[in-house]
């Protein structure tokens, strides 16, 4: 019987807690930082510098919960909010060098983690998995994942 998208969303679904718990737990406990915060510097690191507002709402997050959370990042060294001189209620946001080398130390771990996984692969199979990510990638950034998100929810 072939495989279906739905046979194949299902198993990635499955396969996505089972890495993310292999690479970010260890990672972030070492380093004082919940899982809710990893998640607003990657928010941050994706939107550059930005509006509060912006990252509310990239989240789904209330403006109330993204200021606390923010403000523990302001406070640890990972993030610095400025107000914007012509708009004083308008707050940006971007990561400071320590939330940026934060983001890099995660890439690396991730990396390596993958590379431990992928030496399973035959050179045949690595070189389809490749080209099959690079398709999601490239799909991903061009916003279809998020409308296929969106349109579901």
């Amino acid at each position: 019987m072939p495989v279906t998208r739905n046979d194949a969303s299902r198993i990635i679904v499955e396969f996505m807690p089972k890495i993310i718990r292999g690479i970010h737990l260890g990672f972030l406990s070492n380093r004082r930082v919940t899982q809710t915060q990893f998640f607003v510097v990657t928010a941050i690191h994706a939107n550059r510098r930005c509006s509060m507002r912006v990252l509310a709402e990239s989240m789904h997050i209330s403006m109330p919960a993204i200021s606390g959370i923010v403000d523990r990042l302001v406070k640890s060294g990972y993030a610095r909010r400025e107000e914007d001189p012509e708009d004083r209620r308008l707050v940006m946001v971007e990561l400071s060098a320590k939330g940026k080398l934060l983001v890099k130390q995660f890439q690396d771990a991730a990396s390596a983690r993958w590379e431990d996984i992928l030496k399973a692969f035959s050179a045949g199979e690595l070189d389809s998995f490749y080209h099959l990510i690079r398709k999601l990638n490239d799909g991903m950034r061009e916003g279809k994942g998020d409308d296929a998100i969106k349109s579901k929810s």
